[in-house]
């Protein structure tokens, strides 16, 4: 039973406030029943649910902290290891040390090294690592010896990284350094002999079964227009074999039909525009899907767009803020929905992803007994080895290879 007495002068009525904040979260049954459905229709988990709701209301409270946060307990050049894996990543908000954009050499290097990247996500993803690093590490970019490297390694071995997660942070590190090599501010890369974690490439890749397959593919409610949405999507991704950050960016112009082929023009990985044939029966999906939407599409409408009604914010955030139909899904939303239908056909234990499919395709196509180099060419990999590692057992025709998966999957 919960004391509602209102004491005050002695701090007890804040500690009664608690105990019935804490005993509404955890006592009704009804609180986790929403959760669940409120995280299913936002292809989202319950935690990720809870962490966005916590931004929306504290969001900016918890902007103003990052820029100041207080002061450090620590001696000059320190930056000791956290006592627990499970403490909060103060790297991430912590102040990043200040420097003089236009006089520091280092700092302009840094925002030229990151620019020189032609992908907006790897520019994305070196720019985080490299704030990280060097807000952990407290030093000028001058300053850092291979000592610091080595910390900064056992650092995110302590935080429970993965071994690919470690060589990326050390090779965009290594990267910067030799950047700035070039510009001969250094001779030294002090990254250079650090030992980094061995990585088996796709060892834990997983691939669906043809039944497996076929079960995903039941899960989307083809009545709705959600629902041919999310089938047109999986189908394009079973039978293209393309990456989800290659689909959101597709428009309605990219795909011209000639013919009888079906043409797609795309942004590959590393920002390469190519263009290939796709099955028919992938274009028929789409274009159902489409025709059911009840949106006006133009040639540079996006094919995949939102349908749902949740908050403006958390729509914006997982790219379901569809502005009339001109705001493309986001690679997470994507993300989200495969993995949606994955719980709800598998469970919790068996996980699937958008590279998952792709990963399906290329295992099929080789099971149908096409040889490894037409699989190198539908899946546009640029090197015949990576292919060798991706499979677990255009030149060509894309669409041809499509098809041979949409028979095998009867569909």
């Amino acid at each position: 039973m919960i004391n509602d007495r209102n004491d005050s002068g002695n701090g007890t009525g804040d500690a009664d406030s608690r105990t019935r904040v804490q005993f509404w979260f955890r006592a009704p049954k009804i609180w986790e029943d929403f959760l669940e459905k409120k995280a299913a229709k936002e292809y989202c988990s319950k935690s990720d649910l809870l962490r966005h709701a916590f931004r929306l209301v504290y969001g900016k409270e918890l902007e103003e902290f990052r820029i100041n946060p207080g002061p450090r307990n620590m001696s000059d050049g320190d930056c000791p290891l956290p006592n627990s894996k499970n403490l909060t990543e103060t790297v991430l908000t912590s102040t990043p040390i200040l420097y003089d954009f236009q006089a520091d050499p280092w700092v302009e290097s840094m925002a030229a090294f990151v620019a020189n990247k032609s992908s907006t996500q790897t520019q994305r993803v070196y720019r985080l690592v490299l704030k990280q690093f060097f807000t952990f590490i407290t030093k000028h970019p001058s300053g850092v010896k291979q000592s610091d490297i080595i910390r900064y390694r056992h650092y995110l071995e302590h935080l429970d990284r993965a071994p690919s997660t470690i060589r990326q942070h050390l090779a965009t590190i290594s990267g910067y350094y030799s950047f700035c090599i070039t510009r001969d501010l250094t001779l030294h890369n002090p990254v250079k002999g650090v030992n980094r974690p061995l990585v088996g490439a796709y060892n834990n890749a997983t691939w669906l079964s043809k039944m497996r397959a076929r079960i995903l593919l039941t899960q989307p409610d083809r009545n709705t227009v959600k629902g041919k949405r999310d089938y047109a999507i999986l189908v394009t991704l079973l039978l293209t074999g393309l990456r989800r950050s290659e689909l959101t960016n597709i428009k309605r112009g990219d795909i011209q039909i000639r013919g009888e082929r079906i043409y797609l023009t795309y942004t590959s990985k590393g920002g390469m525009k190519l263009v290939r044939d796709i099955p028919k029966r992938c274009w028929d999906v789409i274009e159902e899907y489409l025709n059911a939407s009840g949106r006006e599409v133009t040639e540079d409408s996006p094919l995949f767009t939102p349908t749902t009604n949740a908050g403006e914010r958390l729509r914006h955030y997982y790219g379901k803020n569809g502005r009339n139909g001109q705001t493309s899904l986001t690679s997470e939303a994507i993300r989200q929905m495969v993995s949606c239908y994955s719980r709800r056909a598998f469970g919790e234990k068996f996980k699937v992803t958008p590279h998952t499919l792709r990963h399906t395709a290329g295992t099929l196509l080789r099971k149908s007994g096409r040889s490894i180099e037409d699989v190198q060419s539908f899946l546009k990999h640029r090197r015949i080895d990576t292919t060798r590692r991706y499979l677990h057992v255009v030149e060509a025709d894309d669409s041809e290879f499509g098809e041979c998966i949409a028979r095998m999957l009867d569909l």
